[in-house]
């Protein structure tokens, strides 16, 4: 099953048209399609992999999935249009984004040894804070806060539209922690690209929306830096340069980057999740010593 080739062409999976598969990850694979045939409108389907639809466990986090990501709406946010059944399949149906990730962008930019201009960074930056305030404020039918944190804010998780729109995505990994609920353990294995995990997090100590935050101040670094954050020779190489907060690249760029751009990212990256800016919607607002917000920058 683990070999499974991809469905051909056209094939139909309920109310769809599976045109080709666009990616496949390593819990699930997604397809672009039609809605209602060969000449309705694109979207996304997303399904578990083949050798995954009879386990408990995957078939548990999908459905979570599906159920957390329908809760967060936002123009930010990438669109879950519904979520079912074919023959016993689970899938999300969700929007399409014209556009590509910013792991391609940055890849891109590698290759071509230059690195994306800062206005794109903090236009990315402030969008993307603004989806993760929608994520961490969202409520369920009855008003009640659900504690949404993403968990696995990446490049690969988002999207630049042709446009210039920005989108966050795949909630694959997304946990709810209603108030009063005890905080989250990361548990004996490291969910999420280690890169981009928070130093409690690689710790399993409790964490909060404020690790995502550390993500994204990470996603941004690397956009305004052109290459990874914290590298090293191998994972734990790696994991050991978040734990002890090594941002040399970026603290070398500070002297080109737009004034004060520093000080709001390293309080961001800050190995204490106290000592990080406490939501979102305060990262997007935040100042840095003389300089300008991330929201302003973003709209220069």
């Amino acid at each position: 099953m683990a070999n499974a080739p991809p469905p051909p062409p056209g094939e139909i999976f309920g109310d769809y048209w599976l045109e080709r598969r666009l990616a496949r990850g390593g819990t699930s694979e997604v397809y672009l399609a039609r809605q209602g045939g060969p000449g309705g409108p694109l979207l996304v389907i997303k399904r578990l992999l083949p050798e995954l639809r009879d386990d408990p466990e995957s078939l548990g986090l999908f459905a979570r999935e599906a159920e957390l990501h329908r809760l967060v709406h936002h123009p930010n946010v990438v669109e879950v249009y519904g979520a079912g059944q074919v023959a016993g399949e689970p899938f999300l149906a969700m929007q399409l984004v014209d556009g590509v990730d910013t792991f391609h962008l940055l890849r891109r930019a590698q290759s071509d040894d230059v690195r994306p201009p800062p206005a794109l960074a903090m236009h990315i930056g402030r969008a993307l804070c603004e989806a993760l305030e929608a994520v961490h404020q969202a409520q369920d039918a009855g008003g009640y806060a659900l504690g949404i944190t993403h968990r696995d804010v990446t490049p690969s998780n988002v999207y630049l539209s042709a446009e210039g729109a920005v989108f966050l995505g795949d909630f694959g990994i997304a946990r709810s922690t209603p108030r009063g609920s005890r905080p989250q353990l990361q548990g004996a294995s490291l969910r999420g690209k280690h890169s981009y995990l928070a130093p409690e997090q690689i710790s399993g100590e409790p964490s909060d929306l404020r690790a995502d935050l550390f993500s994204c101040a990470v996603v941004v670094s690397e956009l305004l830096i052109g290459r990874p954050l914290f590298a090293g020779a191998g994972q734990v190489a790696v994991l050991l340069a978040i734990r002890d907060g090594r941002i040399d690249a970026l603290r070398a760029a500070a002297r080109w980057l737009p004034l004060g751009l520093f000080d709001v990212l390293n309080r961001a990256l800050a190995r204490d999740p106290a000592a990080r800016y406490p939501t979102a919607r305060a990262l997007v607002g935040g100042r840095g010593e003389g300089g300008e917000r991330l929201a302003e920058g973003a709209r220069r």
